[in-house]
């Protein structure tokens, strides 16, 4: 299970010509979803001096500090397609010149390798992103809920056996005669899962993503890599605290139990 709890957007400085005026482009980080920012699309070469011509909106962010980043992730949009790339001053990091954008419930996730050979055998550091966002030629407004980037988390293995709840929402009452009325809202999935005889060091690595998110910071959670069809990655927040419990055993290792809410 991989996390992805801090959002080195936050962080950095983000312009676009292509935002709406009402809109704000920094609401593209915001933890809040639901069409958080509006862009009005321009057919344009993807790059500045060659390239196709395509519909679409440019995302720049720059940085004072280098940074790692092991994922991008977006999420909520009309665009299928991107194209992208990391730089270090004036050296490309990485780049995807046009791809795919292949959602998972509203959610796509593009892993940013960070160790490269080619690049002397460093880690992959950037301070600048050039991020395009295509669509077909006939939309004339793109949306986007959500951008991330940073470095994911990999917690340790959970059981075999997680739960998955739905929380119903709606507030309902009956007339005297079982006609039902109220206020329908969307249900929220509720991921529960055990971990058993947890090492001392991989639950440090859990308290340390505790403290980062607590309970009221929305980030993303990819609960199988490898199985995003049958169950997408989820925008969710811890609904609660973690309580460890020591084994009876001579060296310390933990089970303890973690819940996450969807975040809407």
């Amino acid at each position: 299970m991989i996390v992805y709890p801090v959002n080195a957007l936050s962080g950095a400085q983000i312009i676009s010509p292509h935002i709406l005026s009402f809109s704000n482009v920094n609401n593209i980080h915001h933890r809040y979803l639901k069409h958080q920012a509006l862009f009005e699309p321009r057919y344009e070469r993807l790059f500045e001096t060659s390239g196709s011509f395509f519909n679409l909106i440019r995302i720049d962010a720059t940085w004072e500090n280098f940074i790692e980043g092991g994922a991008l992730i977006i999420a909520g949009t009309n665009c299928t397609q991107y194209s992208i790339s990391l730089n270090k001053g004036n050296d490309v990091q990485f780049s995807i010149t046009i791809a795919n954008l292949n959602l998972q419930n509203g959610i796509a996730i593009i892993p940013i390798p960070l160790f490269s050979a080619v690049l002397g055998g460093g880690f992959r550091d950037f301070n600048r992103m050039n991020l395009r966002l295509i669509t077909d030629n006939n939309v004339e407004e793109i949306y986007v809920d959500y951008i991330f980037i940073g470095k994911p988390v990999d917690l340790p293995r959970f059981r075999v056996e997680p739960t998955i709840d739905t929380q119903i929402r709606g507030f309902n009452q009956r007339t005297n005669n079982g006609q039902a009325f109220g206020t329908v809202l969307p249900t929220l999935d509720l991921f529960s899962a055990s971990y058993m005889r947890i090492p001392q060091d991989e639950k440090k690595i859990v308290d340390d993503y505790i403290q980062s998110v607590q309970t009221n910071i929305p980030h993303f959670i990819d609960i199988y890599p490898e199985a995003r069809k049958a169950i997408p990655p989820k925008y969710v927040t811890l609904n609660k605290g973690i309580s460890a419990m020591k084994r009876a055993e001579s060296n310390f290792f933990w089970n303890y139990e973690m819940e996450w809410l969807e975040a809407r």
